[in-house]
């Protein structure tokens, strides 16, 4: 495995000056680089070293592991013992912010009282006005250097819980234990028992329930009442939490809910760092202000203060309801993400079968139920934030008339006094909600992640094994089960000893535990010998896969001890692959030697695919090897096996997905060759040809070993092969020396040089590579050193375009909706400085001389009303435009998706795609709506405050330009970094998705390997990529918002002077007016910049999901004026018309003038080498990828002229990589619900399926986990014969659909499809020549073109042709047994 090490500029942080430090100068060398260059990743400076996610982790890792130990561990408090000194420290500059926020109404008092006495010198006033103007800036240097303080307390938090998610996720037991039962087929008489029994008892208690329904109601109803009435509310309280959690632990299981975890639910932990501070500081802020006010006002002030003590209950209620509606969220969420995650994963089985529509339904159906929830968290949003903002004007209304009211004269000093102090109190009142909400948000979220690590791990006790290499000539046993049972459930308690072994002394009898828990393997006792090949046979689900699984500790051992010796290799039988390149796939983090690594790829038969490949070895492969074959990516994934060395190799069925005479080839080269004769080996296989060259043999049938020993041994035994997993219809006697008749397949060679000649019944696809082969790998190399598949993600550069939000606006409700909220906030904000004008109208008391106090309480009280009018409309419109415009962007992102090509998903690694669904939508639902509503409203604020001030003080506009100037050139600066920074950040949170997506995928090939310690530094490597981006961020954020906040000093200074200055010709009220606005300028500046470019950043996710929902589409899914004949296909003829195919335009044709006709009903079989252009053809026929020349008929109808769901609509395929989607067995035959029960129950009958399904508990509503974990990959590919079976559709493609099941299933699968599809037209494409030697006719590609195309007996004829050196190669016995199939003279059934 690569390292992936970035070089980035060296953190000019750790050596700064203190000068430097309190400024952030030290940033600014950044600053320069953005303002002049868009930044790139190594422009960016390196961590601390504090900052790096391993050192985190170092210390949070132990903290939680101390912290499980306690009854009830709780997250939280491993972080407090981390970060709760550095976490608490932030609070001292945040006080002393805090104090001089205060101070200024304080100063702006006696400022007022100056302007107020005639007699006052003027340097009183300037002394004054040089302490407000200090006062501004140590508030602004406490409060950057306490953001900067506890933010970085918030990313190391953020990258300590990645990284122990992610070391979590290496332990997990994926499996659900109640889905994972492999239960006996039970016998047709005790069904039939079993059946009548139970409609016995269900009549009976029909008619008792007809009797007492009534009285049963009433009794419940009764006792629900007094339960309520028992529970007390801690009792209730507990109740609903544990339910919460249950919940939780339901929704924590898959790819995607563990990426909504790293993404949604630790952002908000990271928020909380900074948020909690103003849960404190608020109420501390409001208090002190009251105190003021009350010596300002004296007891009218109360009747403010009655108002916010009576406002708390309200939003008390409203915060309550907000955190329910929050867990909700999430967890709907996680529901879309993981549906979202299975429609990526099986993109090209859905686009096989047409199903996208199915899938999106599923999708916006629980985006709907979402959006329910998102509306209502966002009205009550809206009405905590409106009322925050009303109360403290609704507060000063109430106080100024009740204090009017009672014959007191309002004075400027203390109404403006007191206006400051309310303006303090709006702001502080805006963050206490902000900070409950996330308070809220950082509880749910810390849960769910709570829940997550304390989920059920692999346990460390249930192998023991000694890494330690042993000794070649050792004959020690290597693997040891004695009396091993074994399940998937974790859930029960084990022994644990200091030695890391099981030893149950006091066994629980198997009886007992079958109650609790649902045994999988029982009662296994094995031996593995060093040096030997143990070969595991059974039947489809008889647990050959769960025995390996056993041997590698990934199941749990209810009783018995298993040992194992040794380092452990593992090919898995559904193999994982990586996406990087071939070289690094087989080499997986081991050093590269070249004589072993030759070995290897030779063994395994890849020197032919590495001849034709792009790069050779260098080619990149795609995310779980999109771009290769499924024959590929199991030699590679036996290569990465075989190069490890290692002392023990556990093979899961590799054969199956090979070519015949290519499993030959890595069966003699291979598993018996050389490269691994002195190794210990056991190989699950269905390949019966290979039994009697093992030294060993184990058959397990229904979870049990039910016959052990050597070929030899077993005959004697009279074990009946055939009649456990071959043909039963070709079955021979073979004469042992004790002469013992024994019914058997051919299976016994005749001599030792005859292994490869006499028994391999298949397809000998691939022709061994001439001398020239590595060569030509060695020239192919140097004429492409990278194939590159997958590119790096894209970025925009500079501002975001205006495209965006233009886009942005017109779905959220365009042109009316944005004139609406323009007015509404111009109408508020303006109201709200006419409120304050007003009152300085009224004390003034000159202009309206002859005017009573009720006269400006009227006024006062009007304008204050229709400002809470238009604060009520412009958040209203707001929630509703956020909505619809989530509810497009989401859906217009889904519908490009699920329209998109193939090759889309072939280049776009799967995280990159969960990033825009996740993080950047929820950014769009929660957060793009609020920026945009913030920015608006703060700018017109500014705007208003600006203009009152240069009414009263004309003057101030002069050196506003100036100042003005010096704060756009800070702004382009903080601008241009900050974006790019952003966008550094949002494509730097892909890689970390995708490596935990890969890692979920590969999880038991990691922990056989041992390579945890690889893949926790690849996650690091990454998580600290995108930690690097966050810090230089809210550097950016500290060095403007210090300066920005400098410059509002500066320009409260110059307000004070002019005002000074002008004491003498000025009107004390407006005067003190437009001092109050002066300190709203510092805040109301530093706020624009922030929100814009907060707006900005997150506009981001707008522009990121906007651009995946532009990508290329496929053509229509249907044209109303080309639409086919309802019956059509009624024949099933395909005409391919010198088609010409490539993948992507610039690339060589794959199918190079094409042209044959099969007929109606015909049976075609498919061969070729790798690259002759088989599954090509399939996808032309399919239109996965679109020809450029020629055309494809059907049924005399060209197929490019119809719509794509009309077309696959009527076609069927069963593929090789069988794909499975969580929901129930039901869902996964029959998505769309088309067919009844009789119908699918018919079906299951025909692929031999009936009595494992009737034998599970809910039959056909048994839940199917992710990717169908629940079922044995025979299983999981008769599932999907039984989808083709289900569609009956009149053309079927068949590629290699048996490989993974027994010959005797096999054999009965090959008679159904002979039988169900006997009047459709079927193309099979064969890995195995007997599956295709009785077809009508066999197709031979080579190089893109047909070589050959006839009846297979007269190809036969040709002993030059190709299918004829394909059979001639299988060896003598099977070239007869083919050819006499081939001529009609046996059967393959």
């Amino acid at each position: 495995m690569k390292k992936e090490k970035i070089s980035y500029i060296p953190n000019k942080e750790i050596k700064a000056n203190i000068f430097s430090r309190l400024t952030f100068s030290w940033f600014g060398s950044l600053a320069k680089t953005g303002y002049k260059r868009p930044l790139i990743q190594n422009d960016l400076f390196e961590l601390r070293p504090q900052d790096f996610c391993s050192k985190i982790t170092g210390e949070l890792e132990p903290n939680w592991n101390e912290e499980k130990k306690q009854t009830k561990p709780k997250l939280i408090n491993s972080l407090k013992k981390q970060f709760k000194k550095p976490f608490l420290l932030g609070g001292v500059p945040k006080f002393f912010g805090d104090v001089c926020s205060i101070l200024n109404p304080i100063l702006l008092q006696q400022l007022i009282k100056y302007m107020s006495d005639s007699s006052a010198s003027q340097s009183t006033g300037i002394i004054l006005v040089i302490f407000l103007f200090l006062s501004g800036i140590i508030r602004s240097f406490s409060e950057n250097l306490f953001l900067d303080q506890v933010i970085k307390v918030g990313f190391r938090a953020r990258s300590g819980l990645i990284s122990l998610i992610y070391r979590k996720s290496l332990l997990i037991n994926r499996k659900i234990s109640d889905q994972q039962q492999k239960k006996q087929e039970p016998k047709k008489e005790e069904q039939e028992l079993e059946k009548k029994e139970e409609q016995e008892l269900e009549k009976k208690e029909e008619e008792l329930k007809k009797e007492k329904e009534e009285e049963l109601k009433e009794k419940e109803k009764e006792l629900k009442k007094e339960k309520e009435k028992k529970l007390t509310k801690k009792e209730r309280k507990a109740l609903a939490e544990k339910q919460n959690e249950e919940q939780i632990k339901s929704n924590l299981s898959s790819t995607g809910q563990i990426v909504n975890l790293m993404s949604s639910d630790v952002t908000k932990v990271q928020e909380i760092t900074f948020a909690f501070h103003f849960l404190w500081s608020a109420p501390v802020q409001v208090i002190v202000c009251l105190g003021l006010l009350i010596n300002l006002l004296g007891a009218s002030s109360l009747v403010g203060f009655g108002i916010l003590v009576l406002s708390f209950p309200i939003n008390g209620v409203i915060f309550k309801k907000f955190t329910k509606k929050n867990i909700l969220l999430m967890m709907q969420s996680d529901s879309r993400i993981k549906i979202i995650n299975e429609l990526l994963q099986g993109i090209r089985v859905i686009k096989f079968y047409a199903w996208e529509k199915i899938f999106k339904k599923k999708i916006l159906d629980l985006r709907d139920k979402e959006i329910s929830i998102l509306k209502s968290i966002l009205i009550l949003r809206m009405f905590l934030m409106v009322i925050f903002t009303i109360l403290p004007l609704l507060t000063a209304l109430a106080t100024f008339v009740v204090y009017g009211s009672t014959g007191n004269k309002l004075t400027a000093e203390k109404v403006f006094t007191s206006i400051a102090l309310f303006e303090l109190m709006r702001v502080q009142l805006l963050f206490l909600p902000w900070g409950m909400v996330a308070l809220a948000n950082f509880k749910v979220s810390m849960k769910r992640i709570e829940t997550f690590l304390l989920s059920p791990e692999i346990p460390e006790e249930n192998v023991e094994i000694h890494r330690q290499r042993v000794d070649e000539n050792s004959n020690e046993v290597q693997i040891t089960i004695q009396n091993g049972s074994f399940t998937y459930d974790t859930n029960n308690n084990h022994n644990n000893n200091n030695n890391n072994e099981i030893d149950i002394k006091k066994e629980i009898p198997l009886e007992e535990q079958k109650s609790q828990k649902q045994v999988l393997l029982k009662n296994i006792s094995l031996d593995f010998e060093p040096r030997k090949l143990t070969m595991i046979i059974g039947p489809v689900g008889s647990g050959k896969s769960s025995l390996l699984a056993a041997i590698l500790g990934e199941m749990v051992q209810l009783q018995g001890k298993t040992t194992i010796k040794g380092s452990i290799a593992y090919a898995s039988q559904e193999a994982w692959i990586r996406n990087g390149s071939v070289k690094e796939n087989i080499l997986f983090g081991h050093a590269l030697d070249k004589k072993r690594y030759n070995q290897v790829i030779e063994s395994c038969a890849l020197i032919p695919d590495l001849a034709v490949l792009p790069a050779g070895d260098s080619t990149e492969i795609g995310e779980k090897g999109v771009n290769i074959s499924g024959g590929q990516k199991q030699r590679i994934s036996l290569a990465r096996a075989i190069y490890s060395n290692a002392d023990v190799f556990l093979f899961d069925d590799p054969l199956s997905a090979v070519d015949a005479h290519v499993g030959r080839h890595i069966f003699d080269q291979a598993i018996l060759g050389k490269v691994l004769q002195a190794k210990t080996r056991i190989l699950v296989t269905h390949q019966l040809q290979y039994l009697p060259h093992s030294d060993f043999i184990v058959v397990i049938k229904d979870g049990e070993v039910f016959a052990k020993g050597t070929f030899e041994e077993l005959i004697h035994k009279g074990v009946d092969f055939s009649n456990l997993l071959g043909d039963q219809e070709k079955r021979i006697k073979i004469k042992e020396k004790e002469k013992e008749k024994i019914k058997w397949i051919d299976l016994q060679p005749e001599t030792e040089s005859d292994i490869g000649d006499n028994f391999e019944v298949g397809t000998d696809i691939e022709l061994p590579p001439n001398e020239n082969t590595e060569k030509e790998i060695s020239k192919q190399k140097n004429e492409n050193k990278k194939a590159e598949l997958v590119k790096e993600e894209e970025r925009e550069f500079g501002a975001v375009a205006s495209f965006y939000y233009k886009r942005y606006i017109k779905v959220a409700g365009g042109c009316c909706f944005l004139f609406i909220v323009i007015i509404s906030a111009i109408f508020r904000e303006s109201l709200r400085a006419a409120a304050d004008y007003w009152l300085a109208i009224w004390t003034d008391g000159t202009i309206f001389h002859d005017k009573k106090d009720k006269f400006y309480i009227g006024i006062y009280v009007a304008i204050s009303c229709g400002m809470f009018l238009f604060a009520f409309v412009f958040s209203g419109v707001w929630v509703f435009a956020s909505i619809r415009a989530s509810r497009t962007l989401h859906h217009d992102l889904l519908y490009s998706i699920t329209r998109a090509p193939t090759r889309f998903f072939d280049t776009t690694p799967i995280g990159r795609i969960l990033n825009r669904f996740s993080k950047d939508m929820l950014d769009i639902d929660l957060i793009v709506g609020g920026d945009f509503e913030n920015f608006i409203s703060t700018s017109i604020a500014l705007l208003a405050v600006l203009l009152v001030i240069a009414s009263v003080a004309p003057y101030f506009l002069i050196p506003l330009v100036v100042i003005s100037y010096i704060y756009y050139k800070f702004m382009q600066y903080y601008r241009s970094t900050s974006r790019e920074i952003q966008r550094l950040e949002s494509i730097s949170r892909s890689p970390v998705y995708n490596n935990f997506s890969e890692t979920l995928t590969g999880l038991s090939t990691i922990r056989a390997f041992q390579k945890q310690k690889e893949f926790i530094e690849i996650n690091d490597t990454r998580v600290d990529a995108s930690t690097n981006a966050i810090y230089c961020n809210f550097g950016a954020n500290r060095w403007f918002g210090i300066r920005v906040e400098t410059i509002s000093s500066i320009v409260v200074l110059f307000i004070s002077i002019i005002i000074v200055m002008q004491k003498d010709s000025m009107n004390s009220s407006f005067a003190a007016l437009a001092l109050t606005y002066s300190l709203q300028v510092t805040i109301l500046l530093t706020w624009i910049v922030r929100y814009g470019a907060m707006l900005e950043q997150h506009m981001n996710s707008v522009e990121r999901c906007v651009e995946f929902s532009s990508v290329e589409s496929e053509k229509p899914e249907i044209i109303p004026h080309h639409r086919p004949p309802k019956n059509w296909p009624n024949l099933g003829k395909i005409q391919f018309d010198k088609i010409c195919m490539r993948y992507r335009e610039g690339l060589p044709s794959v199918l190079k003038k094409v042209s044959a006709t099969i007929q109606p009903q015909e049976k075609v079989g498919i061969v070729g080498r790798t690259g002759s252009g088989k599954s090509s053809l399939m996808l032309s026929l399919f239109r996965i990828v679109e020809i450029y020349r020629g055309k494809i008929e059907i049924d005399g109808i060209d197929i490019s002229q119809i719509g794509l769901k009309d077309l696959r609509d009527k076609l069927a395929i069963i593929p090789q990589d069988v794909v499975m989607f969580t929901g129930t067995v039901r869902e996964n035959l029959d998505p769309s619900s088309e067919y009844n029960d009789e119908k699918i129950w018919e079906i299951l009958e025909h692929v031999h399926l009936y009595e494992k399904i009737d034998g599970l508990e809910q039959k056909l509503e048994t839940k199917v986990t992710e990717g169908g974990d629940n079922f044995s990959a025979g299983e999981k590919q008769l599932i999907c014969l039984a989808r083709a079976l289900l569609k009956h559709p009149k053309i079927l493609v068949l590629d290699e659909a048996t490989s993974s099941i027994d010959t005797e299933t096999d054999s009965l699968i090959q008679k159904t499809i002979r039988e169900q599809f006997k009047d459709c037209t079927v193309l099979t494409i064969a890995h195995r020549l007997h599956t295709i030697m009785d077809s009508d006719r066999i197709m031979c590609l080579e190089n893109g073109k047909i070589k050959e195309f006839d009846k297979p007996s007269l190809l036969l004829r040709n002993p030059n042709g190709l299918l004829s050196q394909l059979v001639h190669r299988t060896g003598p016995k099977t070239e007869a047994h083919l050819k006499k199939i081939a001529n009609g003279e046996e059967s393959i059934l």
